[in-house]
């Protein structure tokens, strides 16, 4: 028996990679505290929460327009599955995102597909998923685009509603998102962030 027999198989690993852009990404440390190009490893039964609060956030985005925590994500299964799928819930009070075509207020949650745009204030992130067989863990990869990558993922459908700060660009199948300036979160203690 040769040694290629007795080896172990490695189980493979749902992979998420996540494609990363902000408008004042040039000018601000918006990601400065995010690992470009490395993997990191996670618990399915850990939810990586997002947002600006490093005590709290798994993933820390700093931009004062961000709220404390903007989203989490979640890994589960669906029923008679082995497939690792994952949920997005919008956890900012004040902050609406949109995931694809579905804009999401606060507690509103759904199921990612395997490559969507998640959009929020001027934070823009493409998501992909591989498949994984490992029911134990799954893997995280940040990338940071140097443009948007709103261009990146045609709309499902032109029957589906345009999220508020988006215009449908005429004979094409993507929104474009105008650059403009966002209020900054206020919580209730404090009187404003500075920019």
């Amino acid at each position: 028996m040769s040694s290629f027999d007795d080896a172990d198989t490695e189980e493979t690993v749902t992979h998420l990679s996540m494609k990363l852009y902000h408008s004042m990404q040039r000018d601000k440390p918006i990601f400065q505290q995010i690992h470009f190009g490395r993997r990191q490893r996670y618990q399915t039964d850990e939810i990586l929460k997002f947002g600006r609060d490093s005590k709290t956030c798994s993933i820390v985005l700093l931009d004062p327009r961000a709220s404390r925590m903007q989203f989490t994500l979640q890994a589960f299964r669906q029923f008679s599955s082995t497939e690792l799928c994952f949920e997005i819930k919008n956890v900012s009070r004040k902050v609406k995102m949109a995931v694809g075509n579905t804009v999401l207020d606060f507690l509103n949650k759904l199921t990612l597909p395997n490559k969507c745009l998640i959009r929020f204030g001027e934070f823009q992130i493409l998501f992909e998923k591989e498949d994984g067989e490992s029911m134990t863990h799954f893997e995280t990869c940040f990338e940071l685009a140097r443009s948007p990558v709103v261009q990146e993922v045609p709309l499902v459908s032109s029957l589906s509603p345009v999220p508020e700060t988006a215009v449908l660009n005429s004979g094409s199948n993507y929104y474009q998102y105008p650059s403009y300036s966002l209020p900054a979160e206020m919580d209730e203690n404090e009187s404003t962030y500075p920019l």
